[in-house]
């Protein structure tokens, strides 16, 4: 059912944590359910239809949004009647507000994958917090901006299966993994497949841990710049 008329921003001005993921919710993400107090707010794997509401961005303190395929709960199969048939659901209206990338200063988590959405990256002096940043399966577009290429505080980047182009010449200050250090929690992942990305690949990816960047790209290699060993899809 639809739960927004269980919450109240105003009556409910000391809820922290929000979680309606992986329940066959409907109805649309509610203004309602973003007061000041909110700290983590998941709906990943639901039947929300609409877009996500500007008023989010009225939690300031917010440092999880986990908004993984809001309407995959509602899927349907393309071939009615046979089983196993793939399935496919609506691309969410919109895309992310504007204030989620300026505002949200204290968000170190944004997963909003498997929506279908399309939009840009915002080109900023600075991106918050932000440590963990999945928009992978959408449709944006664009450039990745030179400032987040460069955002060190990344452990995770997923971006897999839009429509990005330009060059990724400013990612090899970001924290690698190397073989010596595999354990180390602070090392990025990195997942660039399937986009429209070019030039060539910075050396620091050539030996680093957790790389998938070669699928569905268009780098340019050399003698001195090769796909990383570690990438699934380098050949070799």
């Amino acid at each position: 059912g639809n739960p927004s008329y269980a919450f109240n921003s105003t009556a409910q001005k000391n809820m922290e944590i929000i979680d309606v993921a992986s329940n066959h919710v409907t109805g649309s993400i509610s203004a309602n359910m973003f007061g000041e107090a909110l700290l983590s707010f998941s709906a990943y794997d639901v039947c929300f239809s609409g877009g996500f509401p500007v008023e989010m961005c009225n939690s300031k303190k917010l440092k999880t949004l986990v908004v993984d395929g809001i309407t995959a709960g509602c899927s349907r199969p393309i071939w009615t009647g046979i089983a196993g048939s793939p399935r496919f659901t609506s691309a969410v209206e919109g895309g992310l507000p504007d204030c989620i990338w300026t505002d949200m200063q204290n968000l170190t988590t944004l997963h909003a994958a498997g929506n279908g959405m399309g939009g840009t990256i915002p080109t900023l002096d600075v991106y918050g917090n932000l440590t963990d940043l999945d928009l992978s399966f959408n449709r944006f577009t664009g450039t990745l901006p030179k400032m987040l290429q460069n955002w060190t505080k990344l452990i995770n980047f997923d971006i897999e299966n839009n429509k990005f182009v330009g060059h990724i010449s400013n990612m090899g200050n970001l924290r690698f993994g190397y073989d010596d250090q595999v354990d180390d929690a602070d090392s990025i992942s990195i997942n660039l497949n399937t986009n429209r990305l070019s030039g060539i690949i910075p050396l620091e990816f050539q030996y680093a841990e957790n790389m998938h960047i070669v699928e569905g790209n268009l780098f340019t290699c050399s003698i001195t710049h090769q796909p990383p060993d570690h990438d699934p899809n380098s050949a070799g």
